[in-house]
């Protein structure tokens, strides 16, 4: 059997974001905030890939700025959205902290807040 069996990002993005629920449901705060960074990154990226110009060679071509850094760039500079850097560099060094501290990671349910509206948001967006 040959073909792509590739997972599409958008449906990535959606399974990762339902296991960060369940995640923080069961007080595994830092796995849950890692799958909710990678949710939202996810679906930025499935996002340009399919309403953009963008190729998935755009991506891995890339060298000047981190690709997490560069997927969140061409996001604002292609869609109107109100998910900021601000909120993006917040959850980053959210899931930074998470794969250095593990099993240290409190509850942080601001930060739960913020996913769920950025995720939202980057669903929204329309392109400019």
């Amino acid at each position: 059997m040959g073909g792509n069996n590739k997972i599409p990002l958008e449906i990535k993005s959606e399974e990762n974001f339902e296991t960060a629920e369940s995640l923080y449901d069961e007080a595994k705060y830092h796995i849950a905030f890692s799958r909710y960074y990678y949710s939202i990154l996810q679906l930025m990226k499935a996002r340009l890939i399919e309403e953009t110009e963008m190729t998935e060679e755009d991506f891995n071509d890339n060298t000047d700025i981190s690709s997490h850094v560069f997927i969140f760039k061409n996001f604002k500079q292609r869609f109107n959205t109100s998910f900021t850097f601000d909120d993006f560099r917040e959850l980053k060094e959210k899931r930074i902290n998470s794969d250095y501290y593990n099993n240290e990671m409190e509850e942080d349910i601001e930060v739960v807040n913020l996913a769920q509206q950025s995720l939202s948001q980057i669903k929204k967006a329309k392109i400019k």
